[in-house]
Formats: structure tokens, C-alpha cells, sequence
């Protein structure tokens, strides 16, 4: 099975960008990202204010692995 996240993942790796903001959706549809240089991530973070994260590459790919491996080391205990 593929987990949702892993287009994603795939996404992020192919992206250019060293840097993504991360935070909910301001109507509450969810967690939004997109990839940016650094600077245009703070720029950004500093107009919509405070709940958003700026990650590197690296650590928002890390952070979606972890949420995969976490989930299928749940389907895992299900199973047995």
C-alpha cells in the first residue's frame, strides 16, 4: 500500500526550493505548504503571522517520513 504522503515526499525531493512554510489553512482546510527560497519563507511567515513553521528541505521531508513510518508501524500492529 502507498501512503498518502508519498507523492508528497516525491514532490518535495524534486523541488527546487531549499526551504517550505508550513501551517493551517486560515478557513481550517487543513495544513498548507509551499516551497520557497529562505528568505521569501520569512517574508512570508512575517504576513500571516504567527503558526507557521519554516522548515529546510531536509526537515520537512523527515518530518512527512516519520508520519509514514509511524503509520505503517501501526498497520503493522493491526495486523499481527
Amino acid at each position: 500500500m502507498i501512503h498518502e504522503l508519498t507523492p508528497l515526499i516525491e514532490q518535495a525531493k524534486a523541488s527546487e526550493f531549499s526551504h517550505f512554510i508550513v501551517g493551517m489553512d486560515p478557513e481550517g482546510q487543513g495544513i498548507r505548504w509551499r516551497p520557497q527560497t529562505e528568505s521569501a519563507c520569512k517574508t512570508i511567515a512575517d504576513v500571516l503571522g504567527d503558526g507557521w513553521k519554516i522548515l529546510t528541505k531536509e526537515q520537512f521531508i523527515a518530518d512527512l517520513q516519520k508520519v509514514v513510518d509511524e503509520d505503517e508501524q501501526a498497520l503493522k500492529g493491526l495486523q499481527a
